[in-house]
């Protein structure tokens, strides 16, 4: 019994991170006029997509991703994040979202950010936006 509890205390204390994951954290500043849109008869929203050349393919099949919008630096949102609003005695949704592409090819790892409103209605000027995505491996 002294044996199994000097040798817990003498491996449970060493310094091997090996099962501890691997965070790669940055934030995304999209200004007004970094967004683009898209509409047609189906559909209208905004999108902002950029590289994301930290995004391997180990990161994509074994890590994980967790992306958050900032409203100010002591407040954050996980996306995806759904704001419903009251405008005229209707009420519609706008909703901040992303997708994540891995390389193929000659096309780089991307991330594309959403912006969409219920009534697909697009903004004149979106608004700014900061996102925090944090990229994890295990």
């Amino acid at each position: 019994m002294l044996f199994t509890i000097c040798l817990f205390f003498a491996t449970s204390c060493n310094n091997n991170n090996d099962n501890m994951p691997e965070w790669k954290v940055f934030e995304i500043k999209v200004t007004s006029n970094d967004w683009g849109e898209t509409k047609n008869f189906q559909e209208a929203f905004h999108y902002y997509a950029r590289e994301l050349p930290e995004l391997t393919a180990e990161i994509f099949r074994r890590g994980g991703a967790s992306v958050f919008f900032l409203h100010n630096k002591s407040l954050k949102t996980r996306l995806p994040f759904p704001k419903t609003f009251a405008s005229g005695g209707s009420y519609f949704t706008e909703n901040l979202k992303y997708t994540l592409q891995l390389a193929d090819g000659d096309k780089p790892s991307r991330i594309i950010f959403y912006l969409e409103a219920s009534d697909a209605a697009l903004y004149s000027y979106p608004p700014d936006a900061t996102f925090k995505v944090i990229l994890e491996v295990w």
